[in-house]
């Protein structure tokens, strides 16, 4: 019996070490496991009391209610950002909003990783298009060319993941991967939602997870970001 035991147990060694082997799948939604995954800003915008406290209010209106954050800017273009520092082995940002009035023309704006005057977004349009640009103070730099997907729902929230892994960027439109592009070298930390006058935006959550590809315990968090939480268990992910 007891060389039976070691005998088993040495045929399962190398298929353990082979699966702590595996590669990320970085061009599938749920590629990476979760326990590579710590979760570093959670919203639900369930509490009201809590807002993104980083942008400018005077300029912006926020209405958080029934779950949801409405954003709407009174003048100008609008950021609304929060400081998120990211560890080295990637990182993934994820939100599910949608426009208040669908315009034509108008996209839905995810901001990513840069500062005040130095960014990079991934947006998507109504009629079904999605870019990529980096802005420089008052010049856009096309970072993906638009381009048409089936995936954007024009009158419903979508969700948008962008997750970077290895210097190179995927870009995610309801679970669906649709382009890929290398990591633009920016300085800052500053991850958020572009609001236009002309577009309220309604956003039903924003997360953001460090990758850690060492899987270190002490990192992560006892949750799975894929699998958004209960109202009851989001709480303690805010900031």
């Amino acid at each position: 019996m007891k060389l039976q035991t070691t005998t088993a147990l040495l045929l399962l060694l190398p298929f353990q070490i082979l699966i702590a082997q595996i590669d990320w799948e970085n061009t599938h939604y749920s590629g990476i496991p979760d326990v590579n995954k710590k979760v570093i800003f959670f919203d639900d915008f369930s509490d009201t009391e809590i807002q993104w406290k980083k942008s400018n209010f005077e300029k912006t209106t926020v209405n958080i209610k029934n779950n949801k954050c409405n954003l709407t800017a009174n003048k100008e273009d609008q950021i609304i950002w929060q400081d998120l520092i990211m560890d080295k082995d990637g990182y993934e940002v994820e939100v599910r909003f949608k426009s208040e009035k669908n315009k034509k023309g108008e996209p839905l704006t995810l901001v990513l990783a840069g500062s005040k005057n130095e960014f990079f977004t991934f947006e998507i349009r109504p009629e079904g298009n999605y870019a990529a640009n980096i802005v420089k103070g008052d010049i856009k730099i096309s970072l993906l060319e638009k381009n048409t997907t089936v995936h954007i729902k024009k009158d419903n929230f979508n969700k948008i993941m962008v997750r970077a892994v290895d210097q190179l960027l995927y870009f995610f439109i309801n679970e669906n991967l649709v382009a890929t592009h290398p990591l633009p070298s920016l300085n800052g930390y500053r991850f958020g939602v572009l609001v236009s006058p002309k577009n309220p935006v309604i956003v039903d959550y924003f997360i953001m997870c460090d990758l850690i590809k060492s899987g270190r315990k002490a990192d992560i968090m006892d949750i799975s970001p894929n699998i958004i939480p209960t109202r009851e268990d989001k709480s303690r992910y805010k900031m």
